[in-house]
């Protein structure tokens, strides 16, 4: 009994000891990873400048070529689309079309359905993570179901606002008005100068490194910009998953706790919380592949992921409302535009059952028809998301 007791005592005392070193350890990992965070975000924002110096050495018929093939704006749709689902971020496509249209390479009205294409290519990859389940054929219809009810809502917001913002531009005007009272201006026009503390922290530094570039390389403006942009480029697509990943790493044990309370609440709330969560994490892909697997066990249904999914929609915006913070006022209105086409795609379908329901009967059936037929899934993601984008733009150039 002696030797239990001392084995006991020493077992407490150890703990006692151990346990403030374990939560030091664990605060002192918190704080460097946040230090972390502050480094990649500051990447991003100097890649987002970057990008836009690039667009600016290649010069005045670089953005007339380029105003011309994207004039189309079912081509820009497309285009939108095709890019993001290669690149599996919308944040990535979005920061560089507020960057493109921030140097002048791109005019707002023409960046609109890019970024609205963005919208519809960024929830391909829910459904890619679903077809992850495809040995296990029950499983498997159901996070189909998941992952596409993203799609359908995408598209079906689309094909209401695409038509009524190309004919009257309301998104436009809006987001002229906000991102004018945003930059503390009345006047009128796109090229106001936009300067705050993010763009005072990146600016020199972006300036230096083309600075060094052309002192390096020695060669006319137009390879200058090519290299900067690749370099842009590459920063970007790093920062942006680095920066995930290291949000994912410090908040995907809360969020999932958070994401099974938030589940039974429902609604608005669920909206909220899957905004908040992915406007930390920087992806709606966070949010909604965490939703995949929920659905898919069928520990919920697709109708209670559903006000997550569409707070992912809105969440998904901030990554373009930080990167026009590097710009000017131009930038800030697509980045608005892009807030404002989310935010009322879900005040358009949310609120009445009738409409709510469309995009989750429709996930339904595809869920069916994909257990009944798996290779239909793999189908539908290469045709919807890579075939016809490809078909689209390739025929509006001919005609």
């Amino acid at each position: 009994m002696k030797i239990k007791a001392l084995f006991r005592y020493v077992r407490e005392h150890r703990l006692a000891e151990i346990q403030p070193v374990r939560h030091q350890e664990t605060v002192s990992r918190i704080i460097l990873r946040l230090l972390v965070v502050l480094v990649w975000l500051y990447l991003f924002l100097l890649a987002v400048t970057l990008m836009g110096k690039a667009f600016k050495l290649f010069g005045k018929g670089f953005a007339e070529a380029l105003l011309e093939y994207t004039s189309n704006p079912v081509a820009g749709l497309f285009i939108g689309i095709l890019a993001t689902s290669l690149v599996q971020s919308s944040s990535t496509v979005t920061s560089t079309v507020v960057a493109m249209v921030a140097s002048g390479a791109l005019k707002p009205v023409v960046a609109a359905p890019i970024v609205m294409g963005a919208n519809i290519g960024t929830s391909v990859t829910s459904t890619i993570v679903a077809i992850g389940f495809v040995r296990r054929r029950q499983e498997f219809g159901r996070a189909i179901s998941s992952g596409t009810v993203h799609d359908f809502f995408n598209i079906i917001v689309t094909l209401i606002l695409f038509p009524v913002e190309i004919t009257f531009h309301p998104l436009l005007k809006l987001s002229t008005w906000l991102a004018h009272a945003f930059a503390g201006s009345g006047q009128a026009g796109h090229e106001l100068s936009f300067t705050g503390p993010v763009k005072a922290a990146v600016e020199p530094v972006a300036g230096a490194i083309v600075d060094s570039l052309k002192s390096a390389l020695g060669s006319g403006d137009r390879f200058v910009g090519v290299v900067t942009l690749a370099v842009a480029a590459a920063l970007l697509f790093f920062a942006l998953v680095r920066l995930t990943r290291t949000m994912k790493k410090l908040l995907m044990g809360k969020l999932s706790v958070i994401f099974n309370r938030t589940l039974k609440s429902g609604g608005v709330i669920g909206i909220a919380v899957g905004a908040i969560a992915t406007g930390i994490v920087q992806s709606s892909s966070v949010t909604t592949s965490l939703l995949v697997p929920l659905v898919a066990a069928g520990l919920i249904d697709v109708a209670q992921a559903f006000p997550l999914t569409l707070g992912a929609n809105i969440g998904t915006t901030v990554t373009a409302v930080l990167a026009s913070l590097t710009g000017n006022v131009a930038g800030v209105i697509v980045a608005f535009e892009h807030v404002l086409f989310n935010v009322l795609g879900v005040a358009i379908i949310y609120p009445y059952p009738p409409l709510r329901r469309i995009p989750i009967k429709m996930a339904l059936w595809l869920g069916g028809v994909a257990r009944r037929s798996r290779k239909f899934a793999i189908i539908y993601v290469i045709l919807a998301f890579f075939v016809l984008p490809v078909l689209v733009i390739i025929v509006s150039r001919l005609l």
